[in-house]
């Protein structure tokens, strides 16, 4: 049972700041708030991956063990709103029966310091959401998270590992872990920057 009081139950005027820092400055929320919403370093590293892209796709559909589907496509990434986000559009056709689409986001949230990748495509209802950090050592964005397999209707957990190679080739490769534990690599791009 949830009890709710009036508004004049038990009010103190008087104590009615003592939880609040006196030595709030204004001015540094302001300059936090005016740094929030601009790109930063972390969405410099981004940029390598802006253009438009033939990709070369190798998929472990059928599990580890079995020879992969190889394929083409394209993608296109540009930078919006204000440079915070890069969105990416997939066009792509494994099986000749059908263009295979995706849309997909990524960005770098400020305030949790995480690199943050949406995903969404033709295949699915569910959105793939997945947060990661850029490892240094490997010069890697390394990301990871859950989604829904439309195959099985599961939860399944994903990574992902982004790498540029050179300014014109970066590869994106997924790992799913399966119910029984165990990690595959489920798909491998290549991108290689379109020529003019």
């Amino acid at each position: 049972m949830i009890t709710v009081g009036t508004p004049d139950d038990d009010f103190d005027e008087d104590d009615a700041g003592e939880d609040f820092d006196d030595d709030f400055d204004d001015d540094e929320s302001d300059a936090w708030l005016d740094e929030i919403d601009q790109p930063g370093t972390e969405h410099r590293r981004l940029d390598a991956l802006v253009g438009d892209w033939q990709t070369t796709i190798k998929l472990w559909d059928d599990g580890p063990d079995e020879e992969p589907l190889e394929f083409e496509g394209t993608a296109r990434r540009r930078w919006m709103l204000k440079g915070l986000f890069l969105s990416e559009q997939r066009f792509e056709n494994p099986t000749g029966a059908g263009v295979y689409r995706s849309l997909s986001f990524i960005g770098y949230n400020l305030m949790t310091a995480l690199y943050e990748f949406v995903r969404m495509n033709t295949e699915s209802t569910a959105l793939s959401m997945e947060t990661g950090r850029y490892d240094p050592v490997t010069d890697t964005i390394r990301l990871s998270g859950n989604h829904s397999d439309p195959a099985t209707g599961f939860i399944i957990q994903t990574r992902t590992e982004i790498k540029v190679l050179d300014p014109d080739r970066h590869t994106v490769v997924i790992f799913v872990t399966e119910e029984d534990g165990l990690e595959f690599k489920e798909m491998e791009v290549l991108h290689t920057r379109k020529t003019q």
